[in-house]
């Protein structure tokens, strides 16, 4: 495999696109609203949806919350617990009002990878 497909893949599979995507749409609503950037909120953004969809690609379907958070610590890259040490400690120079956002923003996506009760419907059990 080529040095260049090799790095496109690396791009792909570390959910690299997803995170710059982000930190784009954070820097236009800066720009369109007038507000002048806060540069500590857009690397949070940025570095915390990289952390969030690495840890939430590694969650097995389907597993208990023991077996789940022993297989994301496994098979996540090393350097992504790291980023989440850094991406805890911006957290640490928010607002109130970005706290509470954060915190809402964490309980949706722990709703996303921690299972579901056998007793919810299909649609809302599944991945």
């Amino acid at each position: 495999m080529s040095l260049f497909k090799n790095r496109l893949r690396q791009y792909v599979m570390l959910n690299i696109h997803v995170s710059l995507a982000l930190v784009s749409l954070v820097l236009l609503t800066y720009h369109y609203t007038g507000f002048s950037v806060d540069w500590v909120y857009v690397v949070f953004a940025g570095l915390g949806t990289l952390v969030a969809y690495t840890y939430i690609k590694n969650v097995p379907p389907q597993a208990s919350i023991f077996v789940a958070v022993k297989q994301v610590l496994k098979q996540s890259p090393i350097w992504i617990h790291f980023l989440c040490l850094l991406v805890l400690g911006l957290a640490s120079f928010f607002n109130q009002a970005q706290e509470w956002a954060l915190i809402s923003i964490v309980m949706l996506c722990l709703g996303y990878i921690l299972p579901g009760s056998k007793a919810l419907p299909a649609p809302l059990r599944d991945f």
